[in-house]
């Protein structure tokens, strides 16, 4: 029986070349490693990327003073060091404030760019008056109403907090009027009323109202003060109100 032929062994030589090779890789890692750390330590302790200057942008409402007193970032703090979470995190508390970016310019400025809430209509409750932003959130308190902005009169049974969302099904029934009262453009001047019974009622102006009753079918109900608007010139002139309270029988009324 034939003897299998023994497996060649590699020359020595190409084995040495190896460890060349290896050790001069790990060599070359090292170097590029010592490198970085020292990049690395640089940028972290040189004083060079201090924080010298913070931009605040976009601000309208909201002052400088403000925004830099909420950031907090301490005196000479190093631009890549500093807790950047953080910072934005107390920023954000502002309720007039909708959204909030930092971005750093090397060597030693941050930019602070602010998106503010705008104001989409006035809340009416408990006496109090509140401009909300178009999402329905509460940002800041007022002392008169803006006659410019749409109006929600609606007593909120829970305390209104700003910056928080208003969980009122009153409320939410009146926004949603809102909403589709203005995609209409029969309706200006909106002014929207909740009563204690939770029945809704359109103000126009103070030309014509358009009781809407319970909050169901407003799609439907508003169609219908639409249409009566539209197709009913003597309305135009001197409408007193619609009632769409029953969408299958409305009623409208002149004034006299």
């Amino acid at each position: 029986m034939a003897k299998r032929p023994e497996k060649s062994r590699p020359p020595r030589r190409r084995r040495h070349k190896r460890r060349i090779v290896n050790v001069k890789r790990l060599i070359e890692a090292i170097l590029l490693l010592a490198i970085a750390a020292v990049v690395v330590f640089t940028l972290a302790t040189s004083p060079m990327f201090s924080v010298k200057k913070i931009v605040v942008a976009k601000n309208h409402t909201i002052s400088d003073a403000q925004v830099l007193s909420a950031l907090r970032i301490p005196k000479h703090a190093n631009i890549f060091r500093f807790d950047r979470v953080s910072a934005l995190k107390e920023v954000r508390r502002n309720p007039v404030i909708q959204d909030v970016t930092l971005r750093r310019r090397i060597p030693s400025t941050v930019i602070i760019t602010i998106t503010e809430r705008k104001p989409a209509f006035v809340l009416t409750t408990s006496g109090k008056l509140y401009q909300m932003d178009v999402a329905g959130i509460p940002f800041r308190m007022d002392k008169t109403r803006n006659p410019k902005l749409p109006s929600i009169v609606c007593q909120v049974r829970k305390p209104v907090m700003l910056g928080h969302p208003i969980k009122d099904a009153n409320f939410a029934a009146a926004r949603e009027c809102l909403l589709l009262a203005q995609a209409k453009k029969v309706f200006t001047g909106i002014k929207i009323a909740v009563d204690q019974k939770s029945e809704i009622c359109l103000n126009i102006r103070n030309e014509f109202q358009v009781k809407l009753g319970r909050p169901e079918h407003l799609t439907k109900k508003l169609d219908i003060a639409e249409q009566v608007i539209q197709q009913t010139p003597e309305f135009q002139k001197r409408g007193a109100y619609i009632d769409v309270t029953c969408p299958e029988a409305p009623a409208y009324k002149l004034k006299d």
